[in-house]
């Protein structure tokens, strides 16, 4: 990522509990996680049960 490039992603937004079930399948049913990512820094804040798939995102790309 090139150092000058802001990133933000959302790993879950449903707030205290996480939800499941076909209704909850567009936006997702993890509790929140924001990944804040600027040039080769990473930072997770409130991670919650969306530092699951963050985590498998972050082992994935090295």
């Amino acid at each position: 990522m090139d150092d000058d490039v802001f990133l933000v992603r959302f790993w879950g937004v449903r707030g205290s509990i996480s939800v499941s079930g076909p209704e909850f399948s567009r936006y997702g049913g993890n509790t929140n996680c924001i990944e804040m990512r600027c040039g080769k820094h990473t930072l997770l804040f409130d991670a919650g049960s969306g530092l699951r798939p963050a985590g498998w995102a972050l082992r994935a790309s090295g």
